[in-house]
């Protein structure tokens, strides 16, 4: 009989990967966990994952937290260079005309998601009992979605911003949030209309330099 956090975490990592269609068997994860052999794309998930659990007595405290999942998510998967640090073209959401923010607005919208999960993480602190769950679970999935409108690494900011979001649930005694892949356009409309709700938080005012016609 497989142990619960064995089937947790297969469950979080089938269904990650599978949101960003990598097609990885529910039983292929999970014998890849077991024997600890097989595509990085899985076992990179499941490490980062058992780090996170032993750092869950901690939250995460900036963006910096933030891009240490990334590297070890994408280690061996994305160029070196890639892995932890901020992409540097311009992107746009796949299958959408959704611009992403450009590159040289990332490190003020990292600076302004470090202060936005400090707020809102400290908002729920002041609750108690029923409420202060409830709160905790609203600010998770609010930071999970800034830093997703944000998309600040050239690929794995999904499974990077639902490993963010256990992180925190998990910080607070909160259940695991599996996000199912078959509800992945619901999902991501929910991302959507939060960033369309929160849109001045993404707004950068950009210095002209130079002159000329």
């Amino acid at each position: 009989m497989l142990d619960f956090k064995t089937e947790l975490l297969t469950d979080l990592i089938y269904n990650s990967n599978k949101i960003e269609n990598l097609d990885y068997t529910r039983e292929e994860t999970l014998i890849c966990i077991q024997d600890g052999h097989g595509p990085k794309e899985i076992l990179n998930h499941y490490r980062v994952y058992e780090q996170v659990i032993l750092a869950s007595n901690e939250l995460p405290k900036s963006i910096d937290d933030v891009r240490q999942i990334h590297a070890g998510l994408m280690n061996g998967i994305l160029p070196t260079i890639l892995c932890g640090h901020f992409r540097l073209t311009a992107k746009i959401i796949s299958g959408t005309n959704e611009i992403l923010p450009h590159p040289h607005d990332i490190d003020e919208l990292g600076e302004r998601f470090d202060e936005y999960m400090l707020d809102v993480l400290a908002a729920a602190c002041t609750k108690v009992g029923p409420e202060r769950n409830r709160m905790v679970i609203k600010a998770a999935w609010s930071i999970h979605d800034f830093f997703e409108t944000i998309h600040p690494f050239d690929d794995g900011n999904g499974r990077t911003g639902r490993i963010l979001l256990n992180w925190i649930l998990w910080h607070f005694n909160c259940r695991t949030v599996v996000v199912n892949y078959k509800e992945k356009e619901k999902y991501f409309k929910n991302i959507r209309r939060w960033s369309r709700h929160n849109e001045n938080l993404f707004k950068v005012e950009r210095n002209c330099v130079g002159g000329g016609e």
